[in-house]
């Protein structure tokens, strides 16, 4: 029997896309790709949101 508590590609690109990113999934050549991308964010920002969550 398979685990079915893993993340599927649907998944995936729909937390790259909560994030401001994108995924590209799907047949590659020979293979198969997963290409995920996530604009970086401030330290400082991100910092004073943890800070404020935590408050």
């Amino acid at each position: 029997m398979r685990d079915a508590s893993g993340i599927g590609l649907a998944d995936i690109e729909e937390r790259a896309r909560a994030l401001g990113g994108t995924a590209v999934c799907g047949p590659y050549h020979e293979g198969w790709r997963v290409f995920v991308s996530i604009p970086k964010t401030d330290d400082d920002a991100a910092a004073s949101a943890t800070t404020k969550e935590n408050v």
